[in-house]
């Protein structure tokens, strides 16, 4: 029996090790390994009061619930009721994967819970979360970076979702202004459909039918063309436009935009999640706004 409750506190002091020591991991909190060492033996003592006294409160939903959230403000000190929550939300999801799995794992390999199978466990939540983590965060960043942006040109106006691109630093030859790259069909609000399906046609049939297009359209609208090099190719060809104007909308700010408009002929992404690609300068325009509601 001695050796039972021996195993069962090392066991039990293994888990809440791990697991406060992995949601300090998780949310990028300071490693203090004093403060997780004491929080986990608050996680023994109160296991071991469970077995000794096996009075029927102590298993009370709320005393464990008490039990972990000290064991959390010992180990990590959450600033705020938002910290908390988060740390507290954090920590009883990996509890719980890790749980499920010791489970799902002892039924596939009809072995009992080793200190090895454990450490496994940990370490595959640990990898889930990582990955879950790096999603949201990633999803977050994105979210960051998407601008609703207006174009108008001779009266009409067309409103967009642009996503700011530190890579695109295409300027326009003439006059050096910067370029935001839109997508063809984005763009039908501001042109007839003919002038669109000749776009389209320009862009399939090469250089020369893209230069007979701006010929043509000079008269009617301010294109430019603007040479520029890929990977693939050093003299590539796109058709841009200068439009009346163009607004960006960071949240409740605006901001007026002196670029050029790129026109490209496909999507700009796998989700088309978004029709413009903006480019990096913008982030260091966005300090001049005004009232959204002129525009939007």
């Amino acid at each position: 029996m001695e050796y039972y409750i021996e195993y069962i506190i090392f066991q039990e002091f293994v888990i809440d090790f791990i697991l406060l020591y992995t949601t300090a991991l998780l949310l990028k909190k300071k490693i203090k390994f004093k403060r997780i060492i004491m929080a986990a033996m608050v996680g023994v003592l109160y296991t071991v009061l469970v077995f000794m006294i096996e009075r029927e409160f102590l298993n009370y939903f709320i005393i464990k619930f008490l039990v972990s959230v000290l064991m959390l403000t010992i180990a990590h000190s959450p600033h705020g009721f938002l910290g908390y929550i988060k740390t507290i939300i954090c920590f009883y999801i990996l509890s719980i994967l890790t749980f499920g799995i010791v489970i799902i794992s002892y039924y596939i390999f009809k072995s009992r819970l080793t200190i090895i199978l454990l450490l496994a466990t940990l370490f595959a939540v640990y990898l889930l979360f990582k990955i879950l983590f790096f999603e949201i965060r990633k999803n977050n960043d994105n979210a960051d970076y998407l601008r609703e942006v207006s174009i108008f040109l001779n009266g009409n106006k067309v409103n967009l979702t642009g996503y700011i691109d530190t890579g695109n630093e295409l300027t326009e030859t003439l006059t050096n202004r910067p370029v935001i790259i839109v997508k063809r069909d984005s763009l039908k609000p501001l042109f007839d459909e003919k002038t669109i399906d000749e776009i389209s046609f320009a862009y399939s049939n090469g250089t020369e039918a893209i230069m007979d297009f701006l010929l043509n359209k000079l008269q009617n609208y301010n294109f430019r063309i603007l040479k520029y090099g890929t990977i693939s190719s050093k003299n590539e060809y796109m058709l841009c436009l200068v439009p009346d104007k163009i607004v960006v909308k960071n949240k409740d700010k605006c901001f007026i935009v002196d670029c050029v408009i790129g026109i490209h002929d496909g999507l700009l992404n796998d989700e088309d999640n978004y029709q413009a690609l903006l480019f990096k300068k913008l982030l260091s325009w966005e300090g001049e706004s005004f009232n959204a509601n002129e525009y939007f």
